[in-house]
Protein backbone atom coordinates (compact mmCIF):
# COMPACT_ATOMS: atom_id res chain seq x y z
CA UNK A 1 0.00 0.00 0.00
CA UNK A 2 1.73 3.43 -1.46
CA UNK A 3 1.86 6.20 1.27
CA UNK A 4 -0.69 8.83 0.80
CA UNK A 5 -0.10 12.45 1.69
CA UNK A 6 -2.53 13.49 4.54
CA UNK A 7 -4.97 16.32 3.97
CA UNK A 8 -3.22 18.79 5.50
CA UNK A 9 -0.16 17.70 5.18
CA UNK A 10 0.69 20.76 3.47
CA UNK A 11 -0.03 23.23 5.86
CA UNK A 12 2.23 20.45 8.60
CA UNK A 13 4.94 21.09 5.88
CA UNK A 14 4.48 24.65 6.12
CA UNK A 15 4.34 24.98 9.59
CA UNK A 16 7.28 23.16 10.69
CA UNK A 17 9.54 24.43 8.22
CA UNK A 18 8.29 28.12 9.72
CA UNK A 19 8.89 26.96 12.69
CA UNK A 20 12.23 25.68 12.04
CA UNK A 21 13.29 29.02 10.77
CA UNK A 22 12.09 31.11 14.07
CA UNK A 23 13.97 28.60 15.91
CA UNK A 24 16.79 29.61 13.30
CA UNK A 25 16.09 33.27 13.43
CA UNK A 26 16.17 33.28 17.57
CA UNK A 27 19.47 31.43 17.59
CA UNK A 28 17.70 28.16 19.55
CA UNK A 29 19.43 26.50 17.00
CA UNK A 30 22.56 28.14 17.09
CA UNK A 31 25.21 28.27 14.47
CA UNK A 32 22.63 27.08 11.99
CA UNK A 33 21.72 29.23 9.03
CA UNK A 34 18.88 29.46 7.08
CA UNK A 35 20.26 29.39 4.34
CA UNK A 36 21.61 25.40 5.11
CA UNK A 37 17.79 24.51 6.06
CA UNK A 38 16.74 25.54 2.92
CA UNK A 39 19.73 23.53 1.31
CA UNK A 40 18.90 20.67 2.89
CA UNK A 41 15.33 20.89 2.12
CA UNK A 42 15.90 21.26 -1.42
CA UNK A 43 16.65 17.65 -1.33
CA UNK A 44 13.22 16.41 -0.74
CA UNK A 45 11.53 17.86 -4.39
CA UNK A 46 8.14 16.14 -3.91
CA UNK A 47 5.39 17.22 -1.26
CA UNK A 48 5.89 13.70 0.08
CA UNK A 49 9.21 14.20 0.62
CA UNK A 50 8.65 17.51 1.97
CA UNK A 51 6.08 16.03 4.42
CA UNK A 52 8.81 13.67 5.00
CA UNK A 53 11.66 15.90 6.27
CA UNK A 54 9.01 17.69 8.26
CA UNK A 55 8.05 15.07 10.61
CA UNK A 56 12.10 14.57 10.65
CA UNK A 57 12.51 18.24 12.34
CA UNK A 58 9.99 17.99 13.88
CA UNK A 59 10.98 15.15 16.11
CA UNK A 60 14.16 16.54 16.85
CA UNK A 61 14.75 17.76 20.26
CA UNK A 62 15.06 21.75 20.00
CA UNK A 63 17.74 22.93 22.69
CA UNK A 64 20.18 25.79 22.89
CA UNK A 65 23.97 25.37 23.98
CA UNK A 66 22.46 27.00 27.55
CA UNK A 67 19.83 24.37 27.62
CA UNK A 68 22.36 21.53 26.53
CA UNK A 69 24.69 22.83 29.41
CA UNK A 70 21.82 23.41 32.09
CA UNK A 71 20.84 19.77 31.22
CA UNK A 72 23.84 17.91 31.54
CA UNK A 73 24.70 19.74 34.82
CA UNK A 74 21.31 18.35 36.09
CA UNK A 75 22.48 14.87 35.00
CA UNK A 76 25.31 14.96 36.66
CA UNK A 77 24.49 17.13 40.14
CA UNK A 78 20.83 15.18 40.56
CA UNK A 79 19.67 12.59 38.89
CA UNK A 80 23.10 10.24 38.78
CA UNK A 81 23.43 11.12 42.75
CA UNK A 82 19.57 9.94 43.17
CA UNK A 83 20.26 7.07 41.12
CA UNK A 84 23.57 5.76 42.65
CA UNK A 85 21.58 6.55 46.49
CA UNK A 86 18.91 4.48 45.53
CA UNK A 87 20.81 1.54 43.75
CA UNK A 88 24.27 0.07 43.81
CA UNK A 89 26.42 1.70 41.13
CA UNK A 90 29.08 0.07 39.71
CA UNK A 91 32.54 0.76 40.97
CA UNK A 92 34.00 2.09 37.34
CA UNK A 93 31.16 4.05 36.85
CA UNK A 94 31.34 5.74 40.35
CA UNK A 95 35.17 6.37 39.54
CA UNK A 96 34.02 7.81 36.41
CA UNK A 97 31.40 10.23 37.82
CA UNK A 98 33.60 11.49 40.83
CA UNK A 99 36.39 12.23 38.26
CA UNK A 100 33.69 13.97 36.34
CA UNK A 101 32.49 16.19 39.50
CA UNK A 102 36.55 16.80 40.31
CA UNK A 103 36.71 18.48 36.70
CA UNK A 104 39.06 15.41 35.67
CA UNK A 105 38.51 13.88 32.18
CA UNK A 106 37.25 10.57 32.68
CA UNK A 107 38.55 9.16 29.25
CA UNK A 108 34.69 7.72 28.87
Amino acid sequence: MAFKLPEDGQTYTDHVVSRSKDLIAHNIWNGLEEIRLDRWLNNFPTPKHRYFAARVLDTLMYRSEAQTKSMLTHQFQRTIPDLARQHSLPSQLYSAWDQLRGGTEPRI
